[in-house]
């Protein structure tokens, strides 16, 4: 009996410690199991959400004519496709308030260029690139509201940004493309 009694009384003030480790040990996994369930996937969620989308629909070289190379091939058709992009942008607006067109260029010259130096033929991809953008954008506009045009932004890429870069003068490099974007201007900006 004196065993026992001696037994109960050494644990006695261990269980106090004991209960105060378990129970803080248990409130660490709690934490641990919401930061894990919650906090961790929203967090890998944000930083995984693209800042663009690309529209379903793109204009190939062979929707514009070579020469002017800024009118189109097939206007009934591409203001179809321009009509549908518009309806896509709408289902997206929330989150990807903005609308990029931008227009691509291949390295092939205009034969008719007096200066064939690659400046100019850079400069000269680059408007026509610019410039079949902008034909896109100016359709594209009359399927949305003023307050959609105004966050719409032509941009030419010219030359650079090739598909198939080790064709540059490949026709898949020369095509207008659209798309979605969360953001264009520096946070610095936006409100001006």
């Amino acid at each position: 009996m004196a065993r026992k009694l001696l037994d109960h009384r050494m644990s006695e003030p261990i269980s106090p410690l004991i209960d105060v480790v378990i129970n803080a040990l248990a409130a660490i996994f709690i934490i641990l199991m919401i930061y894990m369930v919650v906090v961790q996937p929203r967090r890998k969620a944000e930083e995984s959400e693209e800042v663009f989308k690309l529209a379903s629909q793109r204009f190939e070289a062979g929707d514009f004519l070579p020469y002017p190379v800024a009118e189109l091939v097939d206007k009934a058709g591409t203001n179809s496709r321009l009509s549908a992009i518009a309806q896509e942008y709408r289902q997206v607006e929330q989150g990807y308030p903005y609308i990029f067109v931008v227009g691509h260029a291949n390295s092939k010259d205009d034969p008719r260029a007096l200066d064939k130096s690659e400046a100019a033929r850079l400069e000269r991809n680059w408007n026509f690139a610019g410039r079949r953008a902008a034909l896109i954008a100016k359709e594209l506009q009359k399927h949305l509201t003023e307050q959609q045009r105004d966050r719409l932004v032509i941009v030419s890429a010219g030359e650079f940004d090739k598909r198939t870069p080790k064709e540059p003068l490949g026709q898949e490099n020369a095509w207008v493309e659209v798309v979605f974007g969360k953001e264009w201007k520096p946070p610095s900006y936006q409100g001006r």
